[in-house]
This record gives structure tokens, C-alpha cells and sequence, in this order.
């Protein structure tokens, strides 16, 4: 065992269940508690357990088993759990009181949760890297709407004279009130022409006047 040191130790009754046969357990040991101990190998730089339980009185060894990442602990009842690793026996650990089976099983799941994580480290997910500056596409300024699509924006020539609105209701040339825009007109132009002959009857007023005024002085 050089090299090891243990980790925990315990007193418990190991039995061994039976090939092809359920709910069978054979005791090892003539049923006397062993000496289980959980071993640590820090020897080869990454840690090694190892569960190893034997007769004090004999030093007969009646467990030697690894814990290993996929290493089964299952709890069966307060003071009873079952050990098993791939292509090996399975054994069934019995133990003085429930505390002392919480404690043991407690050692041996953050064990394997350790192995596991040794085993599998967290890989982070892959990100590819951003293309290259140069390698980027042109812009072209597209103005983009609330949602973020794309809105097309149309070309105006700024020579060319914005388009006349349409004629609304009422105010067309032809049908509607297209009359009643015309009777409009024609009073517009009578009104005018009868400010222009009241301008004329003025100018004329005035000149009439001149020349009454200048044969008065003239007489005098």
C-alpha cells in the first residue's frame, strides 16, 4: 500500500451477492465486522480509490474493489447499500447505524463526482471566429424598419417637379361641384372688371376736375 493513505475508515459487515440468484447475499467473513477503509493514491499525479475492508482478527482481506467515475452506490435502506463496478461482484455493505451509513455514502458519491468531472472536463461550446475585415461585405446603406427588415428606398432625381395631388371631392374641373367652381370663377372676373371700371371712372373724375379748376383761375 505504498503511497495510499486513508481517507475514511468504518466498521461495517460485507457480503456478496449471489450469481443468478436476487435478493441473495452471501456474508463474507462468517458475518464478523470488518475494518472498511477508503483508500487515496496521489502517486501517478491524478487520484486512485480504492474501498478495501478486512477481519482484524484474521487480516483476512474480504473487499478490495476501485471507485471508479462509473462506480453504482445505492442506498437500500438506513444502515444497507450496495457497491458495483462493471464486470465485477456486487457487494452489500452493512453498517452499525444510519448515521454511519449516511456519512460513508456521503464520502463515496463526492468521490465519484470527482472522478467524473477528471474524466470529463467542461468543454466550452465552439465559436467560430469572426470573419476577416477585408472579407466582410460592402454596406449599402439600407434603412431598416422597427422589426429590422430591410425597407427600399427609391431613387428620387431631384430635377424632377413633384407630381400635381389629385382633385379631391368638390374641387375637380370635371364632375362633383365642378359648376360651382365655374359660377365662382365667373363672379371672380365681374367683381375685377367692376373695380377696374371704378378705377377708370376715378381716373376720368379727377381729370375733369383739373380742368374745371383751371378755367376758375383762369376767370378769376
Amino acid at each position: 500500500m505504498s503511497g495510499e493513505v486513508s481517507i475514511y475508515c468504518v466498521n461495517a459487515v460485507v457480503y456478496e451477492a449471489l450469481v443468478g440468484e436476487e435478493a441473495e447475499w452471501k456474508p463474507l467473513g462468517n458475518s464478523a465486522w470488518s475494518e472498511m477503509h477508503i483508500f487515496k493514491d496521489d502517486s501517478e499525479g491524478v487520484g486512485n480509490f480504492r474501498i478495501v475492508a478486512w477481519i482484524p482478527d484474521t487480516t483476512e482481506v474480504i473487499l478490495n474493489t476501485n471507485i471508479l467515475p462509473d462506480t453504482i452506490w445505492e442506498v437500500k435502506s438506513d444502515d444497507f447499500a450496495e457497491l458495483a463496478n462493471i464486470d465485477e461482484p456486487r457487494y452489500g455493505i452493512y453498517f452499525p447505524s444510519p448515521d454511519v451509513s449516511n456519512a460513508t455514502t456521503g464520502v463515496v458519491n463526492e468521490t465519484v463526482e470527482k472522478l467524473k468531472a477528471v474524466e470529463m472536463p467542461a468543454v466550452e461550446p465552439f465559436r467560430p471566429p469572426p470573419p476577416p475585415k477585408d472579407e466582410l461585405p460592402p454596406a449599402e446603406n439600407p434603412t431598416l424598419g422597427t422589426e429590422g427588415s430591410e425597407r427600399i428606398v427609391p431613387d428620387i432625381n431631384p430635377g424632377e417637379p413633384p407630381q400635381a395631388p389629385q382633385d379631391d371631392e368638390g374641387f375637380g374641373l370635371e364632375g362633383g361641384d365642378g359648376s360651382a367652381r365655374r359660377h365662382s370663377l365667373a363672379e371672380f372676373e365681374e367683381v375685377r372688371e367692376s373695380v377696374r371700371d371704378q378705377r377708370v371712372s376715378q381716373r376720368v373724375s379727377q381729370s375733369q376736375y383739373v380742368r374745371v379748376s383751371r378755367r376758375v383761375s383762369k376767370s378769376q
